[in-house]
């Protein structure tokens, strides 16, 4: 048998069910521009063309898409060849900051140390590059000093530490397993930093 429907009693009225509140359309919010950063360049000063176009450019192109700004030092190499490609991305040049370093007085330096002394702080360096448009700062002291500071006053690095197979095969007899590259030692300042201060690098 089919059950029998309840039967409504005169007068009685069905209570109506709420309607549901219409909420307000939801209106899409544009996407939130990140904030601009500041990318502390470093690398070898022995590097090739073809080394830097792999391990540099696509972090490089990044930055400059993202608007951030950068900061390096006037050495050859990766810094150079930085340098020269920012110029050929037409970055503007109040985006760049240059470091430059005076050594202590009465030092006296190595062969690599003179070589990099040639590239310090000096009028005619400055007024080179202020006449560019660069931003300028010089820091005492020799290149860890002038790296340290790079890194104090940037927010992540762009950078490539060539591994140890590679540095034995370019150095051959002169390969010291023990030293400590510069650009490793930019590396190593970075996760110090970024430890201290609890914000991971964003590179």
């Amino acid at each position: 048998m089919l059950a029998r429907k309840p039967r409504r009693r005169a007068g009685h009225q069905q209570t109506p069910l709420p309607r549901r509140a219409r909420l307000p359309p939801t209106i899409p919010q544009p996407p939130q521009p990140q904030r601009a950063r500041t990318a502390f360049v470093s690398g070898h000063i022995n590097i090739t063309p073809q080394q830097f176009s792999f391990h540099y450019v696509p972090a490089l192109d990044a930055a400059i898409h993202r608007g951030d700004t950068f900061i390096l030092s006037a050495a050859r190499g990766a810094d150079t060849l930085a340098l020269a490609y920012l110029r050929t991305r037409n970055v503007d040049p109040s985006r760049i900051t240059i470091y430059l370093h005076t050594p202590q007085p009465n030092r006296k330096p190595n062969a690599t140390q003179a070589r990099v002394d040639k590239m310090q702080s000096t009028p005619e360096v400055e007024e080179r590059y202020r006449k560019e448009g660069y931003n300028i700062r010089v820091t005492q002291g020799y290149h860890d000093e002038r790296d340290a500071a790079c890194t104090d006053a940037s927010d992540y690095d762009i950078l490539w530490v060539r591994g140890e197979t590679e540095t034995a095969a370019l150095y051959g007899s002169k390969y010291r397993p023990s030293r400590i590259s510069g650009t490793q030692k930019n590396r190593d300042r970075r996760l110090l930093k970024d430890k201290r201060t609890g914000i991971p690098e964003l590179s």
